[in-house]
C-alpha cells in the first residue's frame, strides 16, 4: 500500500445525485479528486520534486505541476492529479510549477460524466481505501452580505466534526450534510 494520505470534503448532493452510493469506513471506492484554490495558486520555477503538506478540513499545501490546460478545465499533479472545472488562469501552462493552498474534494460529476473523454486528459480515478469519515456539526445561521443577500452558512463558532461509520446523504443534517473522508491510496497506478 502507498503512504500518501489525503483528507477530502464531500458534500451531500454529490451522493444524492446519484454519482456515488453511500460511502462507509473501510471499505475501497474508486473516483477522481476536484480542488479548488483558497488563494491564488502561484507560478513559480523549481526542479523541486512535487509535494504536499496536509493542513486541516480537506485543505493543503501544494507545490505542484501543471499536467493539463485546455479552455474549460485544467490538472495539476502533487504526488497525485487533481482537476478543476474551469479555465486556467492566463499564466498556467502544461509543465508550469504552481503552489499554494487548496481544498479537495470528490469528483462531483465533471471528470466522471464528461471530462474524462477529453482527448488531453489522461485517467485520474484512483483508488482510494477509506480510513475516516467525520460530519460537520455545527448548524446552519443566516447571514447576510451586502452585494450577496440573505444565505445559509455554517455558524463559524460552533464548526466541529463527529466521527460517522458512513454517509447517509438524505437524512444526515436533513439532507444537507458535509463530510470529511481520511483516504489512503491503494494503488498509485492510475485507473481507466
Amino acid at each position: 500500500m502507498n503512504d500518501l494520505k489525503l483528507q477530502i470534503h464531500l458534500a451531500a448532493w454529490i451522493i444524492q445525485d446519484g454519482n456515488y452510493e453511500e460511502f462507509k469506513c473501510n471499505q475501497k471506492r474508486n473516483f477522481a479528486l476536484e480542488f479548488w484554490a483558497l488563494n491564488h495558486l502561484e507560478c513559480f520555477a523549481s526542479i523541486d520534486p512535487v509535494s504536499y503538506d496536509n493542513l486541516s478540513d480537506s485543505s493543503l499545501k501544494v507545490n505542484a505541476e501543471v499536467v493539463v490546460c485546455t479552455d474549460n478545465w485544467h490538472a495539476i499533479y502533487f504526488g497525485v492529479r487533481a482537476i478543476r472545472e474551469q479555465p486556467p488562469p492566463n499564466e498556467f501552462a502544461i509543465g508550469s510549477r504552481v503552489r499554494g493552498t487548496i481544498c479537495l474534494g470528490v469528483d462531483p460529476y465533471f471528470y466522471k460524466e464528461y471530462l474524462h473523454k477529453d482527448e488531453l486528459g489522461r485517467s485520474m480515478v484512483y483508488s482510494w481505501n477509506i480510513d475516516r469519515i467525520q460530519i460537520e456539526t455545527a448548524p446552519y445561521i443566516e447571514s447576510f452580505h451586502p452585494k450577496k443577500g440573505k444565505s445559509l452558512i455554517r455558524d463559524p463558532d460552533l464548526r466541529g466534526w463527529k466521527d460517522i461509520c458512513s454517509t447517509n446523504a438524505w437524512t444526515d443534517d436533513d439532507g444537507h450534510a458535509e463530510y470529511l473522508l481520511d483516504v489512503s491510496l491503494v494503488d498509485l497506478e492510475v485507473l481507466g
